[in-house]
C-alpha cells in the first residue's frame, strides 16, 4: 500500500544512489517525476522481454544501448 511506501522512506534512503522497487501500480503516483520504469514481461517459460520506460529527465538519456 502507499502507507507502507511512505513509512519506509525509501526515496530519502536512495537519494545518492539507485532504488529498484517491485511495487507496481500501487506506488506509481508516489515516485518522483524523474524515474525509469523497467518492465519485465514473461513471454513463455524460457523467454522474457525487458522494456525501459523513461520519465522526466530519463527521457533524454540514451537507453538503446541497454537493450542491445
Amino acid at each position: 500500500s502507499t502507507g507502507e511506501w511512505d513509512d519506509l522512506d525509501l526515496l530519502t534512503m536512495a537519494a545518492d544512489g539507485v532504488l529498484m522497487v517491485e511495487w507496481g501500480d500501487a506506488v506509481a503516483g508516489s515516485v518522483p517525476d524523474d524515474h525509469l520504469v523497467v518492465e519485465i514481461s514473461v513471454l513463455d517459460e524460457r523467454t522474457r522481454s525487458i522494456a525501459f520506460i523513461p520519465h522526466g529527465a530519463w527521457a533524454g538519456r540514451p537507453l538503446a544501448e541497454l537493450t542491445a
